[in-house]
């Protein structure tokens, strides 16, 4: 029978909710559906990569490596597409979705950006890269009541530097960067840069609105 690690949410004694792990053994009237469940995975999963394919038509099955293995190059393809069960609300099911991102999806040195060519409609791909000039696109913007409208932006290659001024590409105008922010929940923590690869906010940008490209003026 398998054992399963099942994360929940728990009640302190101070009444405040919490992280646990709880163990428990797979019941045996799931055990068939379970078992279905993961043949069916295990043959998608081979389905999407010729390699993984010939290894399960010789044996039958795939080894606990080569599922994770091939879930990832799955992931990164665009062929399969995990799905988590959570909560945030109830602090359920947080543990398992993090691990899942780390095993299956690509960091953007495995991925790299899609683009558009300037002047142009064809599509390039823009690698991490943090010695190429500086662009970072803006894909989300936020109402604060305090710090006014905070723009959360992905740095795609080269380094975002605080107190800078940087060139919004889409809008062809300048912007004044103040403090670069990387957010935890709700707890902003000020740096001085940004570097490819990662996601920071930044406040009180002028004309900047989401899904446009900030960057070097030399890559306008």
């Amino acid at each position: 029978m398998r054992e399963t690690v099942i994360v929940a949410s728990v009640r302190t004694a101070v009444g405040k909710a919490g992280r646990g792990t709880l163990r428990a053994t797979r019941p045996d009237d799931l055990a068939a559906a379970s078992q279905s469940a993961r043949d069916a995975l295990i043959e998608m999963v081979a389905e999407a990569d010729d390699a993984l394919m010939e290894k399960f038509f010789e044996s039958g099955t795939l080894t606990q490596e080569e599922l994770v293995d091939g879930l990832k190059r799955g992931v990164a393809a665009g062929r399969i597409f995990p799905l988590v069960c959570t909560s945030a609300g109830a602090n359920i099911g947080m543990q398992p979705l993090l691990d899942a991102i780390l095993s299956y999806v690509p960091s953007p040195a495995e991925r790299p950006f899609a683009a558009t060519a300037k002047g142009s409609e064809d599509a390039v791909a823009v690698k991490d890269s943090a010695s190429a000039p500086a662009a970072a696109f803006v894909w989300k913007a936020v109402a604060d009541p305090f710090a006014g409208r905070i723009t959360m932006f992905r740095v795609i290659s080269g380094t975002v530097k605080a107190d800078s001024t940087i060139q919004n590409i889409t809008r062809e105008t300048p912007e004044r960067l103040g403090h670069l922010t990387l957010l935890q929940g709700k707890t902003p923590t000020n740096v001085p840069e940004i570097r490819s690869g990662d996601l920071g906010a930044v406040a009180k940008l002028k004309d900047t609105l989401t899904s446009d490209l900030l960057g070097d003026k030399t890559i306008a």
